[in-house]
């Protein structure tokens, strides 16, 4: 599984998760979820 993060011009943080023969949708959905939600975690 591959896990790209990158800035885009507004500053916002974007995540693409590449599945790879063995992960199942499931595994790269909630890896998905969990990388977007530590980026996306407001600072108090």
């Amino acid at each position: 599984m591959k896990i790209s993060i990158y800035c885009d011009l507004d500053n916002k943080m974007q995540v693409t998760v590449e599945g790879e023969s063995g992960d199942s949708p499931e595994r790269v959905a909630q890896a998905y979820l969990v990388t977007w939600k530590e980026l996306n975690k407001e600072d108090d």
